[in-house]
């Protein structure tokens, strides 16, 4: 529709009822991210300097962790954010 056709669906399915679906997901994701940052270098309790620092030095530390490290946030950013969105 924001193309400017005109969309008419013949099938549609509607949950009945609402319920944290994707927290399992989002568990999974979360404590992956944690325990790879935790990898790099990057502990929750970290502060400013030295997260920056941590960050500045991921790809050169493990180009490994560097790697699942952003395939975690690309999965969380374009798979799980968007259907945490839709009614």
């Amino acid at each position: 529709m924001e193309l400017g056709f005109a969309v008419h669906p013949l099938e549609a399915y509607v949950r009945t009822r609402s319920a944290p679906y994707l927290d399992p997901w989002y568990e999974r994701l979360r404590d992956g991210y944690v325990a790879t940052m935790a990898d790099l270098g990057m502990s929750p309790g970290i502060a400013g300097k030295e997260f920056l620092d941590a960050m500045a030095r991921r790809h050169r530390t493990d180009p490994g962790a560097a790697a699942v490290l952003g395939a975690i946030e690309a999965t969380a950013g374009g798979g799980l954010a968007l259907l945490g969105e839709l009614p």
